[in-house]
């Protein structure tokens, strides 16, 4: 498996909740490259997004996740619910309730995959010191 982290050095000041990305990078590897056949990627990326917000993305060349599931769970995460327990989903869950929590609206995860492809996870929070 290959790791590639890009940050930009400008945000490095600024402050996020421990253990937030963890669970992410987490599920990258566990419900996507682990059920890939070939080499797995994981891409870590942290930017400032187009409304001078932080942006950190997890991206994945793994299995993605089928267009159904995908909707049950962006569902899910819009509602402030966890996954049913055989199906995990407390990790990003968990990201999400604390990030709007401390952070508030609009902030939190968004999430997007192919199935066959790959899937993209990212927290957007503010530029806050």
């Amino acid at each position: 498996m290959d790791v590639t982290i890009t940050i930009n050095e400008e945000i490095s000041n600024f402050i996020i909740l421990k253990l937030t990305l963890q669970p992410l990078v987490e599920n990258a590897i566990y419900h996507g490259i682990k059920n890939k056949r070939g080499k797995g990627h994981v891409r870590i990326e942290a930017d400032y997004d187009s409304n001078g917000h932080i942006c950190f993305c997890i991206l994945d060349n793994g299995i993605g996740i089928k267009e159904e599931d995908l909707l049950n769970i962006r569902d899910h995460l819009d509602k402030g619910q966890t996954l049913n327990k055989a199906d995990g989903g407390f990790g990003m869950y968990n990201v999400q309730e604390r990030t709007k929590l401390f952070y508030g609206e609009p902030f939190g995860l968004t999430i997007d995959s192919i199935y066959g492809t790959g899937t993209t996870v990212c927290l957007t929070i503010p530029a806050k010191r």
